[in-house]
């Protein structure tokens, strides 16, 4: 027995038809059926929008379906289905990107989310995929820690993934202050990656009118200053981690740090 067609494909090979005959049908009858057509295909685009919406819903919760997270081939084949999910933005206005990064239980799918939002134009044309989205997912990757100790390589291999697919270049270090970002005890990784990608950033980038050095002493706890010198040490060596770099108003980097943390305190992170 022939298998039983669904009554959409039976409509699919009926409308066909009816346009292969259109030459041959009287024009009130056929304009009738184009009207219907025509019903019936504002009902199918309703459809596809709610079938996209939910589809985007579904990408923002990725860091919650644990065992039941889809691998990269079957979540490649969803987006291809309705691409325009990955522009879907949830009540605070986020793309899924931007959930995808800000979690270490999705921030996997960041780099397929990235390169396929490319190709689909996911938050507009210089969103480049939804990474520079008006919320900026590659700061979220510089710096995000959650509580796991498996949060800095795993968002370190997320970068190099980027950086490999070029959609994380070298000018986005200081355009976006990634060396300011990642400079914190929860992402010694990407910190000295970064570093690496871009030493003389550590001398020359500037965070609210300060060196990078400076602005950590000034807006951050001593553990950020911490995490810099010791970076700042395997790169420039001859000036000491930049303990003696100047700000505008000729003060050192040391000099600034004896006055915000007290001079034990400093001494202390410099030995270490």
């Amino acid at each position: 027995m022939p298998a039983t067609k669904s009554g959409f494909d039976r409509f699919i090979k009926t409308i066909g038809t009816f346009q292969s005959m259109k030459d041959d049908l009287d024009e009130d009858y056929y304009n009738d059926l184009e009207e219907i057509v025509n019903n019936v295909e504002e009902i199918v685009n309703n459809a596809m929008k709610k079938m996209s919406d939910r589809t985007g819903k579904y990408l923002h919760k990725l860091h919650e379906l644990g065992d039941k997270k889809p691998d990269e081939d079957t979540l490649l084949k969803i987006i291809d289905n309705v691409p325009s999910c990955l522009s879907y933005e949830d009540d605070e206005g986020w793309l899924p990107i931007y959930s995808a990064a800000i979690c270490e239980e999705s921030v996997q799918y960041v780099p397929l989310l990235a390169k396929e939002g490319v190709e689909h134009n996911a938050g507009g044309d210089f969103a480049r995929g939804g990474l520079l989205d008006e919320n900026n997912v590659l700061k979220e990757l510089a710096y995000r820690a959650d509580t796991s100790q498996n949060a800095d390589p795993l968002y370190l291999d997320v970068m190099k993934k980027l950086r490999k697919s070029k959609l994380l270049l070298r000018e986005d270090i200081q355009d976006h202050k990634l060396l300011k970002w990642a400079c914190s005890p929860g992402a010694p990784m990407r910190f000295e990656f970064l570093a690496g990608w871009c030493p003389e950033g550590l001398k020359t980038h500037r965070y609210l009118g300060l060196p990078i050095i400076h602005a950590n002493i000034q807006y951050w706890p001593i553990d950020c200053f911490s995490t810099f010198l010791k970076t700042a040490l395997m790169y420039h060596p001859n000036d000491l981690g930049l303990l003696f770099l100047k700000d505008d108003e000729g003060q050192t980097a040391c000099e600034r740090a004896f006055k915000r943390y007290g001079k034990d305190e400093t001494m202390s992170a410099i030995g270490n």
